[in-house]
């Protein structure tokens, strides 16, 4: 037996993701030590080569999160979390339902995937062009952009509830132009500047859910 195959690894921290693949430094059958951490109940698995932390028996298990996990599943490359996941943390008053379509689009540099299951969540994955730093507004514009794939499209009360937030603080003016000049088509470029030049009012906004048909 060689000596690395001797040695074993340090108890990962709860919350962590774990690739079979990047614990053959520790041992040449990394699957005999998860095998005994997985009946101790101490990980569970997560897909085919992957793994979740959940920590000692009777401690209660963290729950998974999104952004670790696409960590090691994608191999510590860039990504960009969009979709109703995302475009639901923006300060509109609607909520879109994410019945029959994905909870959340992922940009990455490699992978495209109608769908995979992330505790009781569908994922998508999309090579796209997507900012080093996703910010609200550019997220805005990616819903103006996309939100048509879901079987939903911009309107005229989201139009409102833009103007609602961008007097309110909650969207930067410049950062939103910067964002749909790098990212936005033209029609979203020309949207955004018929909504920052119209008219000021003080109409009541009434808040709301869209549902979002798959087609």
């Amino acid at each position: 037996m060689r000596p690395r195959d001797r040695v074993l690894p340090p108890p990962p921290p709860p919350g962590e993701f774990l690739r079979t693949e990047d614990l053959r430094k520790w041992d040449s059958n990394p699957n005999r030590f998860l095998k005994k951490w997985e009946a101790e109940g101490f990980i569970r698995r997560f897909g085919p080569g992957l793994w979740f932390v959940q920590g000692s028996a009777g401690n209660q298990a963290p729950k998974p999160v999104l952004e670790a996990w696409l960590k090691v599943y994608l191999h510590g490359s860039r990504f960009a979390v969009t979709g109703p996941m995302k475009w639901n943390e923006l300060p509109f008053n609607y909520k879109v339902s994410t019945k029959g379509v994905p909870d959340a689009m992922v940009y990455n540099m490699s992978r495209t995937e109608k769908g995979i299951e992330f505790d009781n969540q569908l994922i998508a994955f999309s090579r796209r062009i997507f900012p080093h730093h996703p910010s609200q507004e550019w997220l805005v514009v990616d819903l103006m952009e996309y939100g048509e794939d879901y079987g939903w499209a911009w309107n005229q009360n989201l139009d409102d509830q833009l103007k609602v937030a961008l007097r309110a603080y909650k969207l930067s003016k410049e950062r939103l132009i910067e964002a749909a000049k790098e990212y936005g088509t033209r029609w979203v470029q020309e949207r955004l500047r018929a909504i920052l030049e119209a008219p000021q009012d003080n109409r009541r906004l009434i808040p709301g859910t869209i549902t979002i048909v798959q087609q």
